[in-house]
């Protein structure tokens, strides 16, 4: 490689003729390339490092996620594990449910059976005794038509033609009795007529017990006892009839006492009073009216837990209390004395109009809660009382002695027996809440007959009174008033 110079004297360029040295040449040539490759080099290094550093933040994030998978990991399995186990349960519960529902029906089917077959083995029995009395009958008159004739020989009476009568009139109610027994007994039994020996005990025969003669009920007249004003359904828990017919309701759901017309139109509330007023309605629950127009109703709230007192007007005159846990049934008997059944306490108070207790009657056998829920009183002055959670019925005499229990009506257990009432011949009227039935017992608690069940339109009936006119009022949880006629009112006087 030459160097190209000028002469100072021209100014024209000459070559320098200095050789450069090979080594010069090499050297330079290398420090070229290795200063492009280092800074090739550099530049790999910091993108190497750089992504280092991000694998190392990716790897660093994923192991702060560790926990959080383990965490859900174990709840999953936990999940899975709760899942069959629940399963598991599931069926178990369902099994025993199985065995427990077929357990019942086994057992239930067994009772109606044992039920059914008593009740047509002694239907055999009362459908005989009918029928011998209906032939005595006919005998009686056929004596008295003997007599007849002899008397009366010179007159114009046509014996014959009379007896002829009579024995029509005979065949004519053994037939009817017949065509009843045998409608009564191919609905329940899905069978054809019967002969008269095969009929079950009667579920349409009744008698005349007490001075009025029973009837098969029959309902009249239906309402509700919801009103516009009130909050919600109601829920009739006593039950009262005015000295003009007028009924009174206690509405234990919406905390008021309504008066109703014979035609289901509302006449007058007695609505609860704020804290400061005259009286509070806590949870009214049963009413009585004495002779003198006076309703009394318990209260069973636990504040209140007392007897409030009305006027025939509505209007408070006084509440007593301190006597009492849980007042529940209330009524009055002939002699003008309260008597009060205590649900949280097994005691039945009879107090003066004063409210002092002349007897308390603390009756044992029975758990707390489940003691006496609403009472009634005959014209013996006996004391009813039912039991609704443990299915009975006891009756007492004026003195606190024990002189009936009842648990069953032809072989059926009672289930929820609840309002009781009786009428003015001492028939006692019983509410089955369960077995949606109105049951009818004579005076010394014998059972008569079911007056109206399911069948007549009863859903629930929890409250019951009776009228003079030969009428039931039964008020039922769904707040309906339904009202039966089961007495002739031409023989009631």
């Amino acid at each position: 490689m030459s160097v190209r110079r000028t002469r100072e004297d021209s100014g024209s360029p000459v070559e320098d003729e200095t050789p450069v040295p090979p080594v010069k040449k090499i050297k330079s040539l290398f420090d070229t390339d290795f200063s492009t490759s280092n800074n090739k080099e550099k530049s790999n290094n910091s993108n190497n490092f750089r992504q280092q550093e991000s694998i190392e933040s990716l790897v660093a994030k994923l192991r702060a996620k560790i926990p959080d998978i383990e965490e859900a990991i174990e709840k999953l399995t936990n999940a899975k594990s709760e899942i069959r186990n629940s399963r598991e349960q599931l069926a178990k519960d369902i099994t025993n449910r199985h065995k427990i529902l077929k357990m019942c029906l086994d057992t239930y089917s067994s009772d109606l059976l044992k039920s059914i077959e008593g009740t047509y083995k002694d239907g055999q029995k009362l459908i005989s005794d009918q029928l011998q009395r209906l032939k005595n009958n006919f005998k009686v008159t056929e004596a008295l038509c003997a007599s007849a004739e002899t008397v009366f020989a010179q007159d114009d009476l046509d014996v014959e033609d009379l007896r002829h009568k009579l024995k029509e009139q005979f065949l004519s109610a053994q037939a009817e009795f017949v065509r009843s027994m045998s409608m009564h007994v191919s609905v329940i039994f899905q069978e054809g007529p019967m002969k008269e020996a095969d009929f079950p005990k009667s579920f349409g025969i009744l008698s005349s017990v007490g001075g009025g003669t029973l009837a098969k009920a029959v309902l009249v007249k239906e309402f509700t006892s919801t009103t516009d004003r009130d909050p919600q359904s109601s829920w009739p828990t006593g039950l009262a009839v005015k000295a003009n017919g007028d009924i009174v309701v206690v509405d234990r759901k919406n905390r008021r006492v309504k008066t109703f017309n014979t035609n289901g139109k509302i006449q007058s509330f007695i609505v609860e009073q704020l804290v400061g007023g005259t009286f509070q309605f806590g949870l009214p629950q049963d009413i009585c009216i004495l002779q003198n127009g006076h309703m009394l109703i318990t209260d069973t709230q636990d504040t209140q837990s007392n007897v409030k007192v009305f006027n025939s007007d509505n209007t408070f005159v006084r509440q007593f209390e301190g006597h009492f846990c849980v007042p529940h049934g209330i009524a009055v008997n002939t002699s003008g004395d309260l008597v009060i059944c205590d649900w949280r306490t097994p005691s039945i108070y009879i107090c003066e109009n004063d409210s002092t207790p002349k007897n308390v009657m603390m009756q044992t056998g029975f758990p707390l809660g489940k003691a006496a829920a609403y009472c009634a009183a005959n014209i013996n002055n006996d004391i009813i009382v039912t039991y609704p959670q443990c299915g009975t019925i006891k009756i007492f005499n004026e003195d606190g002695f024990l002189r009936k229990v009842i648990t069953e009506c032809k072989g059926v257990k009672l289930r929820f027996p609840c309002g009781v009432c009786t009428d003015r011949h001492g028939h006692i009227l019983v509410a089955d809440m369960y077995w949606n039935q109105v049951l009818l017992f004579n005076i010394d608690g014998e059972f008569i007959t079911c007056l109206a069940n399911i069948d007549d339109g009863l859903r629930h009936p929890q409250s019951i009174t009776v009228n003079n006119e030969g009428q039931i009022m039964v008020g039922e949880e769904t707040s309906q008033i339904k009202i039966f006629k089961y007495m002739d009112t031409d023989t009631t006087e």
